[in-house]
């Protein structure tokens, strides 16, 4: 999705992440999932110390950092999932589409938690349960939607762009139960749709109206209480 223009993402997704960031300006950032680097380059432009952006695909890091060249982001290939994010501890967290990937998401959460600052924010955008639910032959007719076994998460394959691939269904509640047991606090919650403006030049978008294509979280992690000496 991320290469096509009038994407869900790019359109609908990115920007809703970037309306929920804290003040940009000399932060450092760590980018889950980044894919082609939009939206690195994006928060880098607007004054972060440094993004730190990863995805395990070879052929889209070097897209990104074509695309990033001259800006403070720095691409590292690798397994969210599995690898480790080192010793440094970042202001803010940010994922796009890519925690409905990831099996173990509790673990991962926990680990983003452990890479934060106190009083730092996690913002991200994932697929909207009432669509993972039943990911292929939801549609049931114009501007309608079908929705089966939201209740049971689990595993689910997804036919996308004519390949067979695996995400993970989540409810909602599973989700903020996940985030809360991950000792985030979580602040908004949005189901964001495309503008009128960019309805109108892509039509496809329209339907994000009538069933949200995804969520997005706001969280941050508690500050610690303050110590005192005698």
């Amino acid at each position: 999705m991320r290469k096509r223009a009038g994407s869900f993402n790019e359109a609908i997704a990115d920007p809703a992440i970037i309306a929920l960031l804290p003040e940009t300006r000399g932060l450092s950032f760590l980018e889950l999932g980044t894919g082609t680097g939009a939206l690195a380059c994006e928060i880098a432009r607007r004054g972060a110390r440094v993004v730190i952006a990863i995805d395990r695909s070879p052929e889209l890091m070097l897209r990104a950092t074509r695309s990033c060249r001259g800006l403070p982001v720095r691409f590292k290939i690798g397994d969210v999932e599995t690898m480790r994010f080192g010793f440094e501890k970042f202001d803010v967290v940010v994922s796009s589409l890519c925690f409905h990937f990831i099996a173990r998401l509790g673990v991962l959460l926990r680990k983003i938690h452990d890479a934060l600052r106190p009083g730092g924010t996690l913002i991200f955008a994932i697929r909207h349960p009432m669509r993972t639910a039943f990911p292929d032959g939801g549609r049931a007719g114009a501007n309608q939607w079908i929705v089966r076994n939201y209740v049971r998460s689990g595993r689910r394959t997804h036919v996308w762009l004519g390949h067979r691939i695996q995400i993970y269904h989540r409810s909602l509640t599973t989700l903020f139960r996940l985030v809360r047991a991950a000792r985030f606090q979580v602040f908004e919650l949005v189901e964001p749709v495309a503008t009128r403006s960019l309805s109108a030049r892509f039509p496809a978008l329209r339907e994000a109206s009538h069933c949200p294509p995804f969520l997005v979280f706001r969280c941050v992690k508690p500050k610690e209480p303050p110590s005192y000496s005698d």
